[in-house]
């Protein structure tokens, strides 16, 4: 897609947005969810692994936590990576059969933690990296050697990974049955699909190059996740991709969710979501804001802002906090969810330019496109100010008739 723009080019990034805007919103009436589409519009997510627990869930550090996100309003709580691990260590090479772990959550096992989380009133969600087989899993040796990547015959492995090929029926066949399962039993409503592994040039199995096999698969993995959303459309799915590696609206005009990055200084961090508009609907922003007690106020107002204009991505240590911080995280949410009820109408904006990633002051709003009416008769532009350090004040440009409520 591109556009042309008789205004400024911020005017051509809004026209953008409104492009992908409308690459969702044709998929999602495909695929017969538009319902389901709009229901997920307002739901923040809680999940445990950013300067949290770190793929390392168990059900004492579990349980101090889904108290904590029930108490700031968060309406899924998202178990990250580890859930499926029982040989303490083994999560990152022995992944591909995800069997909950038989040791980390007691007697009452991944099903009573997700009843656990239900009676707290919000949903299940699990972390799940469904198009890689570690090395050590004994589906490495079950599964057929053309449900993998191949060049020259032999599989590729890549960080103790096999990758699975989408165009093997085995494969698919495989996949499906373990999202359909993870569902069934565990009633997950959401889930966070990783992708930590490169692929390289592709695969030569079957093709005539291996560009042409890695184009295969790519297209026959988004035929697999259509039909995973005709089946379960009240299923929400983000998409990670070790980090927003693989943020392309092939797979985003399908999904909910896009993580902007695995970053763990909030420093950092803001510079990543103050520049994601230009490529990344505000709606799909999955910003991290990982708040600590051990912050002070401005470091745990600064990590809470970079989630506010996106999709704000609750982690942290809730638990630990006292009312004062709980105070600023419900504070957080309750002004994200205002922004939610009009996000699908904003588009973002620059006041004070584009901002440097290594730069003192950041700025970032969303707005109502100048070029469209707006149903709003008072509509309202939202602003995003960071100080990173440098100069006491910023200049930040605005229309005469914006007035200030901060």
């Amino acid at each position: 897609s591109f556009a042309i723009s008789a205004g400024d080019w911020q005017q051509s990034v809004a026209e953008m947005t409104l492009q992908r805007r409308a690459l969702r919103a044709a998929k999602a009436r495909e695929l017969g969810r538009s319902e389901q589409f709009e229901h997920t519009q307002g739901l923040v997510i809680y999940n445990d692994y950013m300067n949290t627990l770190f793929g390392d869930p168990r059900i004492e550090k579990e349980l101090p936590l889904i108290e904590g996100a029930a108490s700031v309003g968060a309406d899924v709580f998202c178990i990250d990576a580890g859930w499926y691990d029982s040989t303490d260590g083994g999560w990152w090479d022995m992944v591909g059969e995800w069997q909950a772990s038989t040791n980390r959550f007691g007697e009452a096992g991944l099903k009573g933690l997700a009843d656990t989380i239900r009676a707290h009133g919000m949903g299940l969600g699990l972390w799940l990296e469904p198009e890689v087989i570690g090395v050590k899993s004994p589906l490495a040796q079950s599964l057929p050697d053309d449900a993998f990547f191949q060049r020259h015959g032999v599989r590729v492995c890549d960080s103790g990974r096999y990758l699975l090929d989408f165009r093997s029926p085995a494969a698919r066949e495989h996949v499906t049955r373990t999202v359909d399962r993870l569902i069934d039993d565990f009633g997950a409503v959401f889930f966070k699909f990783d992708y930590n592994t490169v692929p390289g040039v592709g695969t030569d199995l079957d093709a005539e190059s291996a560009g042409a096999g890695l184009l295969g698969h790519c297209r026959a993995y988004l035929d697999w996740l259509d039909d995973l959303r005709r089946r379960h459309p009240d299923v929400m799915i983000e998409n990670c991709g070790s980090g927003a590696m693989r943020a392309d609206y092939a797979q985003l005009q399908r999904l909910d969710l896009q993580s902007t990055s695995d970053q763990c200084d909030p420093l950092i961090y803001a510079a990543i979501a103050a520049g994601a508009g230009l490529t990344i609907l505000p709606e799909q922003q999955g910003n991290w804001g990982y708040a600590q007690q051990e912050m002070d106020d401005e470091t745990a107002v600064f990590t809470l802002a970079t989630g506010i204009l996106g999709r704000l991505y609750l982690s942290g240590f809730i638990d630990r906090m006292d009312e004062h911080r709980l105070a600023l995280v419900r504070d957080a949410v309750a002004l994200h969810r205002r922004v939610l009820t009009e996000q699908q109408e904003l588009v973002p904006f620059w006041p004070a330019r584009l901002p440097d990633f290594d730069g003192d002051w950041l700025v970032v709003g969303l707005r109502h496109p100048s070029f469209l009416p707006s149903e709003d008769d008072d509509p309202c532009d939202y602003i995003i100010v960071w100080r990173r350090g440098g100069t006491p004040s910023v200049n930040v440009p605005l229309s005469e008739d914006c007035p200030i409520e901060q």
